[in-house]
């Protein structure tokens, strides 16, 4: 037989129980390598997502960059010095309404027309444009966007205008119809879509 002596016994014993230490501690130690794997895969997740957001916000203020400076662009060619004042000529056709808020988003409005000098400014450009006069508030009472009211049968009109002719025409265009150029203006209803004239003090 083959003896173990209780030294041999007691030195096995405490052996495993050294292992089953350094096991545990190993263990734990996994765990805690493997927590802190996750927590860091976690905060590199965090920043891609951030690093991308950045990215897109980024790309849409140079995309957004890119629009004011070609608007910007544009105004300054569209618009024209004349007298005291700076016109804006549009390229584009809207409704009366949109046109004035067109207008008064840039600090200007549609355009008051009150002198020879001014209509034969917008003469030259030889198109159909809205001007800031309408009968929108009260049918009949011609009224500038200033406030201004124009007194009954004065103003530019074309022959046998304004007439309100089939639906309601509260708006009014400037147009070259007639070779007199006291004869422009005609009455629209406001939903027609045409270009438009801004108009603001060359001091603002």
């Amino acid at each position: 037989k083959t003896m173990i002596n209780k030294n041999t016994s007691f030195s096995l014993v405490s052996d495993k129980d050294q292992l089953q230490t350094s096991y545990n501690t190993a263990i734990r130690e996994r765990d805690q390598l493997q927590t802190r794997y996750n927590t860091a895969i976690k905060e590199r997740d965090q920043l891609q997502t951030r690093y991308n957001t950045a990215i897109k916000e980024r790309d849409q203020l140079q995309s957004s960059n890119s629009v004011l400076t070609k608007e910007k662009t544009q105004l300054e060619t569209n618009y024209r010095m004349c007298s005291f004042s700076c016109y804006y000529i549009s390229n584009e056709e809207k409704n009366w309404d949109t046109s004035r808020q067109y207008c008064k988003d840039r600090g200007a409005d549609l355009v008051i027309i009150n002198s020879k000098e001014e209509q034969a400014f917008i003469d030259r450009f030889n198109s159909r444009f809205w001007i800031g006069l309408s009968d929108k508030e009260r049918e009949g009472t011609w009224k500038w966007v200033d406030g201004t009211i124009m007194p009954q049968y004065e103003g530019n009109w074309e022959s046998g205008e304004p007439n309100n002719y089939k639906r309601d025409e509260d708006c009014v265009e400037t147009r070259i119809m007639n070779p007199e150029p006291n004869k422009r203006w005609n009455d629209l209803p406001c939903d027609f879509v045409l270009r438009w004239v801004c108009e603001k003090q060359a001091s603002s």
